[in-house]
Formats: structure tokens, C-alpha cells, sequence
């Protein structure tokens, strides 16, 4: 199975996991996906888009959930991973889509995570599904506020093309996707009405949604820290001119 397609539900629900041992309980995918879904239903929440990427002929799988819980245009979402082949714990992790701009981040950090171990089963990921969708409503929330911050800090040219060559140079997005970033830029900018950090970000994380799931955590990682340094040194600069 190719990283970089999409798959449906039905798709990797489908894929089987191998036998349990003593010491490693592999949960199919299918066990994580429906567990998730009682944790949505029981809180009444709904999902409004779903996404999946799977490596490793099928063994790993990363799926995005966004969920019905808005704030100011923007949806929070719920990423979570599981491995049947032990490349890593079962993890969730927080997030938020962008309606209008229909841009993808995640925070990167799983909020909750299980090792495969003889203890786990559909009874322990149904309460770390339940842990975990506590702390994504408020780390999505978080992170909605962190976005909209981002427009008080204005991006000259120079300011625009110096973020630009750093955020290539992190490896946040390669040079043969830079005139898609900038196409999407040009709109971002249009939507917003201005060019600051808010449409440099929204630019980036619209153009790397298309990019493997499974890279978009430490991409958007990346890409705060780059934004959350821009900020910094903005605030110098301006500290030094008295404003």
C-alpha cells in the first residue's frame, strides 16, 4: 500500500493484525478506529471528515478525524496511529482543520499513547480514547487561539522571502513545492487581506495536507517553532524602534 494515497474507513478497517503473543497484543486498526468512534458517540460529537494514510503494506496507520467543535472557522482535529508490526505505540494527538482555507496542522504531540503490550484491549483503548479526547478539545482549543495570534505579526517582503528560505531549509517543504506554496499563498493572502505569519502558516499547512499523514505532525511542529521565533524577533525589533 502506497504512503501517500488516501484510504476509506472501509479500507482500513479491513486490514487484519497478526497474532497476539505473550508479551505484544497487536489491536487492528479496525479495534482502534471503532473504539474512537464510541468515545465521539458517547460525548456526542460528530465527525465531519475523515482521512487515513497507512505504511508498511498496511501495518501502520494514521487517520484524521475532524470533528464538529468549531471556533472562529476553524474545526478541531483528532489525529491518532497504530502499528500492528511494532514501529510504535498506539497515540492520539490534537489538531485543527481550517474551513475556508481547508488547511491541516497538528500540534504533534500524542496526548495519550499505549505500547502493545498483553494488557491492552478494546476496554483499555476505549478509556484512552476517552483520556485523550479530554485533553484534544483543549489542546485543539489552544491551538485555534495560537493560529489567530498570528495575524498581529505583518510580514514585509524581505520578512516574507527570509521565513520562506528557512522553512526550506528545515525541510518543512522541499523547493520543488515552491510554486505551489506560493499559488497558495497569493491565497491565503486574498481570503485574509493581509500577509503576516497567519496566511505564511496557512499557506504552508494548506500545501503539506497533501503530503503523507504520517510527516504532517513533525512538518507543522516545525513550522510553529519557525513562526514562534519570527514572533520573537519581531517583538525585538520593535522593542528597539520604542513601538
Amino acid at each position: 500500500m502506497d504512503s501517500k494515497a488516501r484510504f476509506t474507513r472501509v479500507d482500513v478497517m479491513a486490514i487484519p493484525a497478526p497474532p497476539f503473543t505473550k508479551t505484544w497484543h497487536p489491536i487492528p486498526h479496525r479495534e482502534v478506529i471503532e473504539g474512537l468512534q464510541k468515545v465521539v458517540d458517547a460525548k456526542g460529537i460528530g465527525i465531519r471528515q475523515e482521512t487515513y494514510s497507512v505504511t508498511n503494506k498496511g501495518n501502520n496507520m494514521f487517520g484524521a478525524w475532524t470533528l464538529d467543535v468549531e471556533q472562529d472557522g476553524k474545526y478541531v482535529q483528532v489525529g491518532f496511529r497504530n502499528s500492528i508490526s511494532k514501529d510504535f505505540a498506539v497515540g492520539i494527538c490534537a489538531g485543527t482543520f481550517v474551513v475556508v482555507c481547508s488547511n491541516m496542522q497538528f500540534r504533534g504531540e500524542f496526548v495519550e499513547f499505549r505500547k502493545h503490550t498483553s494488557g491492552l484491549d478494546p476496554e483499555e483503548i476505549l478509556l484512552l480514547g476517552s483520556r485523550a479526547f479530554n485533553k484534544v478539545l483543549d489542546e485543539g482549543r489552544l491551538l485555534i487561539e495560537w493560529q489567530n495570534q498570528l495575524r498581529d505579526y505583518p510580514l514585509t517582503s524581505v520578512d516574507f522571502k527570509c521565513i520562506t528560505f528557512d522553512a526550506m531549509r528545515e525541510g518543512i517543504f522541499g523547493a520543488n513545492h515552491f510554486n505551489a506554496f506560493l499559488n497558495a499563498h497569493g491565497e491565503e493572502a486574498r481570503l485574509a487581506g493581509e500577509h503576516s505569519l497567519y496566511t505564511f502558516h496557512g499557506a504552508v499547512t494548506r500545501m503539506v495536507r497533501g503530503i503523507n499523514l504520517f510527516s504532517i505532525d513533525e512538518r507543522t511542529r516545525t513550522l510553529a517553532n519557525l513562526c514562534d521565533a519570527y514572533a520573537i524577533e519581531y517583538n525585538v525589533r520593535m522593542s528597539k524602534a520604542g513601538r
